[in-house]
């Protein structure tokens, strides 16, 4: 809190109130860091167990996820899941699709969280 020292009543209430609004806008980013962790956490486990549960579809010779399920759960925050499923199940890792375009996925997100960061 700022106090300016000039006997006003109402310069002291103006700083109280920026102080304030300064306070609800580190609570807004906390949540929405917080949200934004807890989304990126499950979809990544979301993305890893569709790779597992596709590479142990393949081995049974029944109904495959569609590659652009994965890679769409890539797109939308998994890529971490998405390359971890790959190289702990050795699972679409012959695919350029998978092997270029995950990491590649992966670079834009890291590049455009940064971005973000760096701005606000």
């Amino acid at each position: 809190m700022i106090i300016i020292m000039d006997g006003s009543r109402k310069t002291f209430m103006v700083s109280q109130a920026a102080d304030m609004i300064n306070n609800l806008k580190d609570i807004k980013m906390n949540n929405l860091t917080l949200y934004l962790t807890l989304y990126l956490a499950a979809i990544n486990l979301v993305t890893f167990f569709l790779f597992w549960k596709d590479k142990r579809r393949s081995k049974k010779s029944k109904w495959r996820i569609p590659e652009k399920t994965l890679i769409g759960f890539c797109l939308i925050g998994g890529s971490i899941g998405g390359l971890a499923g790959m190289h702990c199940f050795h699972h679409k890792t012959k695919h350029a699709l998978f092997k270029l375009g995950i990491p590649l996925i992966l670079v834009l997100q890291l590049g455009i969280t940064a971005l973000a960061v760096w701005k606000f």
